[in-house]
Parts: structure tokens; C-alpha cells; sequence
């Protein structure tokens, strides 16, 4: 989990991301908060069919870094 907690911090902050995403490899565990908001979620959900809470909790478990890539770099 650390690889890929490792893997897309490096991702987001190469494609210029905006936003502090430090907290992706400072949590630990399964799961992180993304610090999304619901209309971000909402977005990820319905153009790119990744699934997460309300709240931007997801599953870092479940997580395929490049799958993650295209979706996650179009936040803004």
C-alpha cells in the first residue's frame, strides 16, 4: 500500500494537480481521504467510472495507479 499510496501521490504532483496531496502518503492504512469535493466525486464517478464515498474516502487497496492517472490529473 505504501508502493501505491507512493506511485499516485508522485502521479498528481507531476501532472501539475492542484492542491497539496502530502496526505496521500502521510496516511496510512487501507483507505484515504482525497479531500475532494462532492461535486469532484461526482464528476470521477459519472465521466470515469471511479468509485468512491461522498466524502472522497476511497479505497487505496483498490487502487490501479494508472487507471487513476487520467481522471485524477483533469481535477481542478
Amino acid at each position: 500500500l505504501i508502493g501505491v499510496r507512493k506511485a499516485l501521490f508522485d502521479q498528481l504532483v507531476s501532472l501539475g494537480t492542484p492542491g497539496n496531496w502530502d496526505y496521500i502518503v502521510v496516511q496510512v492504512g487501507m483507505f484515504s481521504y482525497t479531500e475532494l469535493t462532492e461535486p469532484q466525486v461526482a464528476s470521477i464517478q459519472n465521466n470515469h467510472h471511479i468509485y468512491m464515498l461522498k466524502s472522497g474516502r476511497i479505497s487505496i487497496a483498490g487502487c490501479k495507479v494508472p487507471c487513476l492517472i487520467l481522471p485524477l490529473g483533469s481535477i481542478y
